[in-house]
């Protein structure tokens, strides 16, 4: 039910975001539009400037998204109760998988492919083009052998994770802990004087069944 949840939440930021900006300016998702139209606009004058801006920035905004992705998805299965590299895995991947599906399905095929606000202008009339299905499937397969990978980088994340901290609890439950009269001694050194000190130490120095009869 957990996961579940995660994926509808992770779902809706992901369309809130894509659309709001890509309906602001559509010419910045140019490398994501199929090749036809992407031919059209690159011979278009008024967008030359733009579409080196944008193949510049392309790239960088991959490679940070990637990584970003790696480690929140790792910090979400982690977080979510996965605690060895199987778990790990399959949460993530279900979690991308899900995500790249209904980007391929609801946002391109269901609107980028349906809604004019999304269309460049000077490219209306390639409608055919725009209702490319077949491109946008491609990119969701291409996406979950990408999400695959992903998903490996993330669980060993998580993996290690687990791994360090359970080295640093059994470091911590297998230290020397400090021996009793130690601790009384540490006690006394801090609170009494010096007679209290040495008649703690003589009551130590007695047998135990001494001790008793004392006590």
């Amino acid at each position: 039910m957990l996961l579940v949840m995660e994926c509808v939440i992770a779902c809706a930021l992901f369309a809130l975001v894509i659309l709001w900006t890509q309906y602001k300016a559509p010419i910045k998702y140019i490398m994501s539009y199929p090749p036809e139209i992407r031919k059209r606009v690159e011979s278009l004058p008024q967008y030359k400037d733009s579409i080196q801006a944008t193949e510049k920035k392309h790239i960088s905004k991959k490679i940070a998204a990637v990584l970003a992705s790696m480690v929140v998805l790792a910090a979400i299965a982690y977080f979510s109760g996965a605690r060895t590299f199987q778990t790990a895995f399959v949460h993530v991947f279900i979690l991308f998988a899900s995500v790249d599906l209904f980007d391929a399905l609801v946002l391109d095929i269901g609107v980028f492919c349906h809604s004019r606000k999304l269309r460049i202008p000077d490219t209306e009339d390639m409608d055919k083009a725009y209702k490319d299905y077949a491109f946008h499937l491609v990119g969701a397969v291409k996406g979950i052998v990408l999400g695959a990978v992903l998903s490996l980088i993330s669980a060993g994340m998580v993996h290690v994770i687990v791994g360090i901290r359970a080295g640093v609890v059994e470091r911590f439950h297998t230290e020397e802990p400090v021996a009793f009269p130690l601790r009384i001694e540490l006690w006394a050194m801090s609170h009494a004087d010096g007679r209290t000190l040495r008649r703690l130490r003589q009551w130590e120095s007695l047998p135990d069944h001494d001790r008793r009869r004392q006590e």
